[in-house]
């Protein structure tokens, strides 16, 4: 199924000055294919770089092939002059256009997007109607699995590959040419895109664009751009453990505005990219645990950049636990090399009730240190300290697989806690499922 075609096309292209067939087809994994019937004479050597061509479908729609990379072939025959042919074309964007520019005014748009790894209801529940996903006063966007789902997401189970799963669609407001609405269209999806692979740990991955109605009617032109400029990141590859599955219409209204305000300000984007690293199933577990450092770290130091300013990892962490309300002690307890000796029992509530008073005062010992040279005694909150240094600097070299192991699950959860904390009103969380309840799991067998 990944290789197999959802649009093919023959078109003509002018390839450094000579015309000539082009075969395009866009696969269900998202690629961009294009085959030369015949190789393509030219005038001399092609440098190694990207070039754009221009041709034609019919005497109405233009096409465009971007960012090629073009494979050259010689004949040389002795006392003859060589020849140099382009053998094949591999572009990574296509423009489909027969609207001529022409400005679409005053009118609601609909842009229709392919998505790889994306599942806009719950992967349990056989629904495949279209779902309103998130709504603002001049755009609203929905989802729609394929009907075909469930044997895709096992074939994305298996294989750790993407395939497309669903499409996501845009209903906008927005002066201008097609192209002008499909770039705000696949704008307004980014944030989502990025929320939404939070809670699935695989990043929805649109490589399609079409404008398809106006004021709800079919949409008389053409336009549509295939592309290949978003990261591809398998994760968890929808594996039920790492699949924190909540009402996703509830959980993007209430994360989404408070997402675009601190995206940049902490680098949200950043540290969830660092979080489905960290599940990807086809890395070793010491390269998963890197990943969570880094991201933990990055998403601390953001924090204390915008409050106390520590420069040390310790100080920075205890700062984005406490002040992010996250319990680590049950966290600690089940790592492989915290020294539990240090711990004291915890009430067994790892989220909200009665948490609120501890972070609380913690924080307010760290931010009243005299300098970031003094630190709180830290008996929790940085319990994975031991494996950090395994992972960053190569330390601690007696640390067996299975303490690295249950530091990694440990680890992976507060990741987890810190970033749902920070997306979420954690007085809310009993709304949310498998989200208000996130705990490490030993799913060795």
């Amino acid at each position: 199924m990944f290789s197999e075609s959802i649009i093919e096309e023959t078109v003509e292209v002018d390839i450094f000055g000579v015309k000539a067939d082009v075969d395009i087809r866009l696969t269900e994994s998202g690629s961009i294919e294009a085959t030369l019937p015949e190789m393509v004479q030219v005038d001399g050597p092609i440098e190694n770089d990207l070039y754009d061509f221009e041709g034609k479908k019919n005497s109405n729609t233009q096409v465009e092939l971007l960012k090629c990379s073009v494979s050259e072939s010689g004949r040389f025959v002795a006392g003859e002059p060589s020849k140099f042919y382009a053998s094949s074309i591999s572009p990574s964007e296509i423009i489909i256009d027969s609207s001529g520019g022409n400005a679409i005014v005053n009118e609601e748009v609909t842009v229709e997007i392919d998505v790889l790894c994306f599942l806009p209801s719950n992967p349990f529940i056989d629904s495949v109607e279209e779902l309103p996903l998130l709504e603002r006063d001049d755009w609203s966007i929905y989802g729609e699995s394929l009907d075909d789902r469930e044997t895709r997401v096992g074939l994305i189970k298996e294989f750790k590959r993407p395939l497309r799963t669903a499409t996501i669609e845009v209903r906008q407001e927005v002066n201008g040419p097609p192209s002008r609405q499909v770039e705000k269209a696949l704008e307004q999806i980014q944030e989502v895109v990025e929320l939404t692979s939070f809670i699935q740990g695989v990043e929805p991955t649109p490589f399609r664009a079409r404008v398809t109605a106006v004021d709800g009617d079919e949409y008389s032109e053409r336009y549509e751009e295939w592309f290949t400029k978003y990261r591809r990141s398998i994760g968890c590859a929808f594996t039920d453990s790492n699949f924190i599955y909540a009402d996703l219409r509830d959980y993007l209204d209430e994360a989404y505005d408070d997402y675009l305000d601190n995206r940049e300000p902490y680098r949200l984007h950043m540290v969830i990219s660092w979080y489905l690293d960290a599940l990807n199933a086809t890395r070793t577990l010491d390269t998963k645990m890197a990943s969570i450092c880094s991201g933990t770290e990055l998403f601390a130091k953001r924090h204390s950049d915008h409050g106390p300013g520590y420069y040390k990892t310790r100080n920075r962490i205890g700062y984005l636990v406490n002040k992010l309300c996250v319990e680590t002690e049950d966290l600690a307890e089940f790592s492989g090399t915290y020294d539990t000796s240090y711990s004291q029992a915890s009430d067994g509530n790892n989220n909200t009730v009665g948490v609120w008073s501890k972070c609380v005062q913690k924080l307010f010992s760290i931010l009243n240190l005299d300098s970031d040279e003094e630190e709180v005694n830290y008996t929790h909150e940085y319990f994975y300290s031991y494996s950090r240094q395994y992972v960053i600097h190569g330390d601690n070299l007696k640390i067996t697989n299975d303490e690295l192991y249950r530091d990694y699950e440990a680890t992976l959860t507060l990741f987890q806690r810190l970033i749902r904390n920070q997306l979420l009103d954690i007085e809310n969380l009993e709304n949310y499922n498998k989200l208000s309840n996130l705990n490490p799991e030993d799913s060795r067998v």
